[in-house]
């Protein structure tokens, strides 16, 4: 079924990931998953040879896998270059991304924007006018300061953030939930498109895998994983994706700040968590 792929080392790569996910050796969307399959990594180099060697008896077992078949087929179609994969021990895998956080990432655009001086932002997918105005003001500081934007390409403050700094000729990264061929949040195609070309993709789940919202959860660990200056929350509530990205920010002891519109509202999340106000 794979020995004889036809594919570039990149799509072979995710090929094997997807096939090792499939065949339940791999589990992805939690840190315990992301530091065994690190683990492995580092002690066999690639996806190939962790299927091939370890785990040789999955040839039979996915020789008719329907699932990895059509993953075949649609990276054999595909331009060659259209994604990038880089692993732990690769010369441009981010140094700040330790054990829990994703051993591999599939990326489109400028993988450069990785080793530069990140932070995210992040917050609400139903922002009031108020914190956009508040939100625009923090993202002009920042990219006077050539800061790269870190989001997750999701509605509202996550989209602003994007194209704020693509409109302005900053740099942005996008995070996904889904694989870079998923477009969960149709409105945002466009803008997605937009930051491959101008920015930078990134995905730690590959092609053809089924997406459940623990991978959102996860995406926000990595979010933050990879801003080396911390995160700033534009609006958030006690409940939503958001306060994910903030406990991991305290867990990886990395800067959290915090804008005034949050404060005065009584959150729970404002009184649990250490953070600096722009």
């Amino acid at each position: 079924m794979v020995d004889e792929t036809g594919l570039d080392e990149n799509k072979k790569e995710m090929l094997y990931h997807a096939a090792l996910i499939e065949g339940k050796v791999l589990k992805i969307g939690t840190r315990r998953g992301n530091s065994r399959t690190r683990s492995l990594l580092e002690s066999y180099g690639s996806f190939e040879r962790i299927y091939k060697e370890p785990f040789g008896f999955l040839e039979t077992r996915l020789k008719e896998n329907e699932r990895i078949s059509a993953l075949l087929r649609k990276l054999r179609e595909l331009p060659e270059e259209y994604f990038k994969t880089i692993k732990v021990g690769d010369e441009k895998f981010p140094k700040q991304l330790e054990y829990g956080a994703p051993p591999v990432l599939y990326i489109r655009g400028d993988a450069e924007l990785l080793n530069g001086k990140t932070i995210g932002v992040v917050g609400t997918r139903k922002p009031t006018k108020r914190e956009l105005e508040e939100e625009a003001s923090v993202l002009e500081r920042l990219l006077a300061k050539d800061y790269v934007i870190v989001s997750g390409l999701a509605r509202g403050c996550d989209a602003l953030a994007h194209r704020f700094a693509i409109e302005n000729k900053g740099k942005t990264i996008a995070v996904l939930g889904t694989p870079l061929d998923r477009n969960p949040v149709k409105e945002n195609i466009p803008l997605k498109d937009e930051i491959a070309e101008k920015g930078l993709l990134v995905s730690e789940y590959p092609f053809g895998i089924r997406t459940f919202p623990s991978h959102f959860v996860n995406r926000n660990y990595t979010i933050v994983s990879l801003c080396t200056e911390g995160i700033v929350v534009v609006s958030s509530k006690d409940k939503g994706g958001t306060i994910h990205a903030i406990r991991a920010c305290s867990n990886l002891q990395r800067p959290l700040y915090v804008l005034k519109n949050n404060l005065g509202k009584n959150l729970e999340w404002t009184k649990k968590f250490r953070f600096k106000v722009p």
